[in-house]
């Protein structure tokens, strides 16, 4: 059976139960599996890039830093002038901010609340870019929620359905087959977020630097 979407998944997964009680209860399992997957997943197939300008309405002062996408999850890489910026944690952020802020190119940053914030302060604007691991739109959430797909389903399919088998666990307690899916769910999980290393360090040196460094 083909799983290239969300009516697809929900008939492999009614499939997958064998049981005719659950049907309604399909799409809590797969918006319940979404949100366990994407808490561990760090895939090629859920990064995203996107670029700040200081003249976007969204961006207060880019010289301080940008606000957190809707869909973030995690940063993978922050770049200011094309310089990749260090994290370090909110206490030593503003350690810092209270030592000094002299003004030149950021080379450190954190998160807080809904910002990622950089130090030092920059002397004038620039283009900041942002490499992050994103959250797909529930599926079954558009105006056609039959035809819902996105690339991790595309590449994934069996992490979806053993991860949506997985929830079904409070209707299937003592189901043999619930170590089974267990089983295949880590082997899906794992197998994606190996692929995402092996690009990212295949071919390269591994590089150590201070956080600190200004």
């Amino acid at each position: 059976m083909a799983i290239s979407n969300y009516s697809e998944l929900k008939a492999a997964i009614a499939d997958w139960l064998n049981r005719t009680d659950l049907e309604t209860r399909i799409p809590d399992f797969i918006l319940l599996a979404e949100s366990a997957i994407f808490r561990t997943l760090r895939s090629t197939n859920n990064e995203k890039l996107q670029r700040f300008t200081d003249d976007m309405d969204i961006v207060d002062d880019i010289t301080k830093g940008i606000p957190v996408p809707e869909d973030y999850l995690s940063p993978k890489l922050i770049t200011y002038n094309d310089r990749p910026l260090q994290r370090v944690s909110e206490t030593r952020y503003l350690e810092l901010l209270r030592a000094s802020n002299a003004s030149k190119d950021p080379a450190v940053y954190t998160r807080i609340n809904d910002q990622l914030l950089f130090y030092p302060t920059a002397d004038q604007a620039a283009d900041v870019e942002l490499w992050y691991y994103f959250r797909h739109p529930a599926l079954g959430s558009s105006s056609t929620p039959d035809t819902d797909t996105n690339a991790t389903l595309q590449a994934s399919p069996d992490l979806y359905l053993f991860g949506a088998l997985l929830q079904a666990q409070a209707y299937l307690i003592g189901d043999e087959r619930l170590s089974i899916w267990g089983t295949q769910y880590q082997v899906a999980m794992d197998a994606q977020n190996n692929l995402s290393l092996d690009e990212d360090y295949m071919g390269s040196t591994v590089e150590v630097r201070s956080a600190y460094e200004m």
